[in-house]
């Protein structure tokens, strides 16, 4: 729950930050996601390339300090900093494109998005818990770690964000289609 509030701040801070910012931004600086939608023509292996990346540059630090006691810290700065980008991106698309193209996305985008976060959750969650019982063990009263664990999760983890990154290049492309 406290991730979820965590991320929410962030986005909210996002919105604001691209709402009351007095140089114009485009979608493309807040969060590789939008490079592909955006960009007339786009073909699958791009859109979905740059979707598993965003998804993965976030997930990969959270996994990698999830088992330090650094992850502590880390992993809500990171959920943080994904709602911010998130909250900047979509604000920025309303103010350049207007309403009518942030509607349009919305079924193409935001679904997948919604997914995507939830499992970046999901994996921030067990990563902090991993992360707090490191420090338990780095300071000398806890029992030792299991790797095995960790990475079980996070493959899942990467298997699911590889699975809803071909969803939306294959609902991207036949969105061109039509």
């Amino acid at each position: 729950m406290a991730l979820r509030i965590l991320f929410l701040l962030g986005f909210l801070f996002g919105c604001l930050f691209a709402r009351t910012s007095q140089i114009a931004m485009a979608p493309v600086s807040g969060s590789v996601w939008f490079r592909g939608p955006f960009e007339t023509g786009t073909d699958f292996p791009f859109v979905f390339s740059a979707f598993l990346f965003d998804s993965l540059f976030y997930a990969l630090p959270i996994f990698l300090f999830g088992m330090t006691f650094l992850g502590v810290l880390v992993i809500p700065a990171a959920i943080i900093l994904k709602g911010f980008t998130l909250g900047t991106s979509l604000t920025a698309l309303i103010r350049l494109e207007g309403i009518g193209s942030y509607f349009r996305r919305c079924f193409d985008y935001l679904p997948m998005t919604m997914l995507c976060i939830t499992v970046l959750l999901l994996l921030a969650a067990e990563a902090l818990c991993m992360a707090r019982r490191s420090c338990r063990v780095f300071f000398g009263n806890g029992e030792p770690l299991s790797v095995k664990n960790c990475t079980v999760r996070f493959l899942l983890a990467f298997a699911a964000l590889v699975f809803i990154s071909i969803l939306y290049g294959a609902l991207h492309f036949l969105i061109l289609q039509i």
